[in-house]
């Protein structure tokens, strides 16, 4: 059936099909003039195609996150400006009920709310370490 030319043929056709040897690579990559490399592995080429995609998901959660961030000093913004307006508002009517009501002369009034005003700026005071910590420890995560 098959001639001895044809199975020489062959033999030659599986002689060329066949894999060459691997022969050890060197470590160093081939660079042309510019310090390019020539050729990249490619489990190198997945590892950065994946270190780049887990890239772009911090990228996404950062921005997530300013946002987030933007918003709460957008409405931290408006609650001091709410708060400002408020404190005038009641500064204003408390000026105008004191300038209505008629005292009695000689009788001096009890000054009431001296501890109530340490009280207050205490606790601000301690509102303002607690930030200072706050800050501190934000600084660090960075």
């Amino acid at each position: 059936m098959f001639s001895k030319d044809d199975r020489d043929d062959i033999k030659d056709i599986k002689e060329a099909v066949k894999p060459e040897p691997l022969i050890p690579v060197k470590e160093e990559i081939p660079m042309d003039e510019k310090g390019a490399p020539l050729f990249v592995k490619v489990d190198k080429y997945k590892e950065v195609l994946r270190d780049i995609q887990e890239q772009k998901v911090f990228i996404s959660g950062i921005k997530q996150l300013f946002s987030i961030m933007n918003d709460l000093e957008n409405i931290r913004n408006d609650a001091l400006k709410i708060m400002r307006a408020t404190i005038q508002r009641l500064e204003r009517n408390v000026v105008e009920i004191d300038t209505e009501l008629l005292r009695p002369r000689g009788i001096q009034l009890p000054t009431h709310g001296e501890e109530d005003v340490h009280h207050i700026e205490d606790s601000l005071g301690d509102m303002q370490k607690q930030l200072s910590v706050l800050r501190k420890q934000l600084q660090e995560l960075k």
